[in-house]
Parts: structure tokens; C-alpha cells; sequence
């Protein structure tokens, strides 16, 4: 899990919001959530197994599963060759989501059929990789807004780089009413890089020693894209990994 065979490359366009287009097949992990009903992706999620994707539990209220599609290997928004299509076969979120207070932001995705892994769909590794510390550039993927006020989508697959913030500074933020033992924050204090509307249950991702990637959260909620004030909060994914071991499946 972790390695990717495509090496990410980064520019500063305005993407995703600060940030700019994916090399194709850099993030291998990504998922792309689809209405059945359409070809563009409104949510993000994350390979973590050949039968199971991780997502926020936000992106699936008053969904089923045959209302929705799953592609691995998008990198154009509206479909690529080298995708594969996956059925859902069962939606199992947190039981103590929160969808006022967005508390326990996860779902697992089980799907119909197995993945075939190519270069391009990868899994990610999602625990045992220790702390990570404020300052740590990681990197969120996904579909979303590039300006929120224009309400601009982008054509194929963004990637934005985001600092980590500490759980101090981040909770200040949002008034102190943040568990953050679930949570962790990403963004620049000079604003202008976050993730947007459409990224949500996208992968957080940090390269931890020379080559291996790990989730460390999934895209859930902010103030303001790319405000200075309101860095992004995403689910704090190691702490619910006992969870999603108990609810993925493994073959």
C-alpha cells in the first residue's frame, strides 16, 4: 500500500483551491464517488482495499447502494480509459456519525467485486505510521471546487499541498468545540490552499519516510475555502482504524 508508480509533480495554479493538476496516475488510491444518474464525481474517497473504499459518512446521507457508481483510476472528471467501474454493494457508516456536528465523519464502501490493481489503482496505507506533526506538508486529491464563489469545477484530477495544523490552533479556530482526537486540520495561515465543496471524503495523504503515502485524513468540513481564518477539518483516520478493520473486507 502507499506506493505509487507515477511520481506526483507540483505547480501553483489555481486548483482544487492553490493548488493544480494531478500527473495522471499519482494518487493510484483515489476514488471517485458518481450518482448513478451521472458521470461527474460529487465526493471523494480512498482505495484501502481490494473490496473496500473509505469515504466521509457526510457524502452518503439518503443514499443506497445502487445510487451510486464507483470508479478507481479517474483522472478525467468525466471518465478516462484505464478506469474500472464499482458496484456498491453495502454503505456501513460510523454508528455515532453526527450529521450536525459531523462527528465521526467516516464510511466504508464494500463493494460488489474485487479490484484489479494496475500501476494506476493502488491501495493507500492508512495506520501504523506514528504522529504526524504540525508543519508536515501533506497532500489532499479530489474533483472539487477550484474558486467556491465562481463555482468552478475542474476537468480532470487536482492535488493541493497543505501544512498540518496544530490541534491547538485549530480548534481556536472553530471555537473550541472540535474533539481532537478525530480530528486533524490542514491549510496555510496566509490562506489560499484547502480543499473545497466536491473534495469531501477525498484522501489526506502524507509521505512518510522516502517513499510510502498514508491516510492520515479524510476531506469533511471547513469555513471558506482557502480562508486564513478556517483551515480545513478532515477525520482523523488512524484513530478509527480498529473500526475499519472490523468493517472492511480483507480479500
Amino acid at each position: 500500500c502507499g506506493k505509487t508508480f507515477v511520481a506526483p509533480v507540483y505547480t501553483w495554479n489555481h486548483r482544487i483551491v492553490g493548488g493544480n493538476e494531478a500527473i495522471p496516475g499519482s494518487w493510484p488510491w483515489h476514488a471517485a464517488l458518481v450518482r448513478s444518474s451521472t458521470s461527474f464525481p460529487f465526493c471523494g474517497g480512498s482505495i484501502i482495499s481490494p473490496r473496500a473504499i473509505l469515504t466521509a459518512a457526510h457524502c452518503l446521507e439518503n443514499f443506497t447502494s445502487p445510487m451510486l457508481k464507483i470508479y478507481v483510476g479517474r483522472h478525467v472528471a468525466a471518465g478516462n480509459s484505464g478506469e474500472a467501474l464499482m458496484n456498491v454493494l453495502e454503505i456501513t457508516t460510523h454508528p455515532k456519525y453526527n450529521n450536525l456536528t459531523l462527528d465521526n465523519d467516516i464510511a466504508i464502501l464494500r463493494l460488489e467485486k474485487s479490484i484489479v490493481y494496475t500501476s494506476t489503482i493502488r491501495p493507500i496505507c492508512y495506520n501504523d505510521f506514528g504522529v504526524v506533526t504540525e508543519g508536515t506538508t501533506c497532500v489532499a486529491t479530489g474533483f472539487g471546487l477550484l474558486q467556491s464563489k465562481l463555482k468552478l469545477y475542474p476537468t480532470k484530477l487536482n492535488q493541493v499541498r497543505l501544512p498540518v495544523i496544530s490541534n491547538a490552533n485549530c480548534n481556536r479556530a472553530y471555537g473550541g468545540f472540535l474533539n481532537m482526537n478525530k480530528r486533524i486540520c490542514a491549510g496555510s495561515k496566509r490562506g489560499g490552499v484547502d480543499t473545497c465543496q466536491g473534495d469531501s471524503g477525498g484522501p489526506l495523504v502524507c509521505l512518510i519516510g522516502e517513499s510510502t503515502w498514508h491516510q492520515v485524513g479524510i476531506t469533511s468540513f471547513g469555513i471558506e475555502c482557502g480562508s486564513p481564518r478556517y483551515p480545513g477539518v478532515y477525520t482523523r483516520v488512524p484513530y478509527y482504524a480498529d473500526w475499519i478493520d472490523s468493517g472492511k473486507i480483507l480479500i
